[in-house]
């Protein structure tokens, strides 16, 4: 037997008792690229196939798809509501109800491209503007990361979608947007963490979302003008 292969049936029990002491470190993990093929790049995403050494020695395959990561955002309205887009999703087949959002221009910050999205698909501007958070929708293969927020939206004129891109808008109350996150008929996944990300913001002050941004208008006209 090859020392090679010795090493390689003796790391994964190394690797548990490291575990187990709470000393395992990121190369004992992780996975060594030794070739890569690209056999697709299109315009919104490429694929890499990559031959890698696991930690155990051997080796495997990967298939990953490369992208440039999106924004999205949330648009809250003085009303106490939200505004959604349907759109048909070829892959699925069918309408999916989904917050505004983009992909990311080379080099473009995520903040813009939400802020531009509020005004292509919704036809409104930032009164004011936070971020929620990030997300990865499937780590397992695609390399794509979302930047998400929620916007204190106005209307700032016509929504100027892509050429291409087909939107129905639907405004719908903030506590009814959270019922169907909640009951699963709504199934895109950055508009559920946005929607529960901005929910918990509310319910953290013990205000009904339509208080909670009414207050928040309220206060950033105030700020606005002061400046």
């Amino acid at each position: 037997m090859m020392a090679e292969d010795m090493c390689s049936e003796k790391r994964p029990a190394a690797l548990e008792e490291a575990v187990a002491r709470g000393e395992s470190r990121l190369e004992d993990w992780s996975e060594v690229t030794l070739t890569t093929e690209r056999p697709f790049e299109g315009r919104v995403f490429a694929v890499d196939v990559e031959t890698v050494r696991l930690p155990d020695g051997s080796h495997g395959r990967r298939e990953l798809l490369r992208h440039s990561g999106g924004a999205a955002v949330l648009p809250l309205h003085e009303d106490g509501t939200v505004t959604l887009v349907r759109q048909y999703r070829k892959v699925f087949e069918r309408l999916m109800l989904e917050m505004p959002a983009g992909k990311l221009e080379p080099g473009e910050d995520p903040a813009e491209c939400a802020r531009r999205e509020l005004g292509e698909e919704v036809g409104c501007l930032a009164l004011d503007f936070w971020a929620l958070g990030t997300a990865l929708p499937s780590p397992g293969y695609c390399g794509e990361r979302l930047w998400l927020f929620a916007a204190l939206a106005e209307s700032g004129g016509e929504p100027r979608p892509d050429r291409g891109e087909f939107l129905m808008r639907l405004r719908l109350p903030f506590d009814e947007v959270l019922r169907r996150a909640v009951a699963g008929e709504i199934e895109d996944a950055k508009t559920l963490l946005a929607v529960f990300y901005q929910a918990q913001r509310i319910q953290s002050t013990g205000m009904t979302s339509h208080d909670w941004i009414r207050a928040a208008f309220a206060a950033a006209r105030q700020k606005a003008g002061e400046e």
